[in-house]
């Protein structure tokens, strides 16, 4: 599912290789990578996600890694940060464009970290190094106190 590309349309519905999502092509897409038995369905309550809603990655934690930023699925990279500044950020309030998040915890990164989002081909490297150079953890969960837009460039503040 990796290398499945998952957007979304300019009227914000979800795109799954570029069909929306509730779609047979999409559903299609799919089961091509995931088997015959796979489907579609809504999350309860129309959200599912790890730990928070938001994941929040700055590009000095990328760079302390060094891979391609894709492999971390982040919703929202920072620019601008040296090294792994975001991990003082716990229980502060980030302003990213119109919205106001909550940084709520680190994350702890996972196995999905180690598969190349164009190739497919797993590197444990990836996720070996992240245990022993950064604790485990790249990037925070955050949780969203003020919805709001969010654009490339838009500003980024602490508050």
């Amino acid at each position: 599912m990796v290398a499945t590309p998952a957007t979304l349309a300019d009227d914000r519905r979800a795109l799954v290789g570029g069909e929306p999502w509730q779609s047979e092509a999409a559903a299609a897409r799919i089961r091509e990578v995931a088997g015959r038995g796979a489907r579609v369905v809504a999350a309860d309550g129309g959200h599912e996600f790890d730990c928070a809603p938001i994941l929040v990655v700055t590009d000095g934690a990328l760079a302390a890694l060094g891979y391609d930023g894709r492999r971390f699925r982040p919703n929202v990279v920072i620019e601008g940060v040296d090294g792994l500044a975001e991990s003082s950020w716990i229980r502060r309030r980030l302003r990213v464009g119109d919205a106001l998040l909550l940084v709520e915890e680190p994350c702890e990164r996972c196995v999905i970290t180690t598969i190349d989002p164009d190739t497919t081909e797993i590197d444990l490297q990836v996720l070996k190094r992240a245990r022993r150079e950064l604790g485990g953890n790249m990037g925070i969960y955050c949780s969203v106190l003020r919805p709001g837009a969010v654009a490339l460039g838009d500003p980024v503040e602490l508050v």
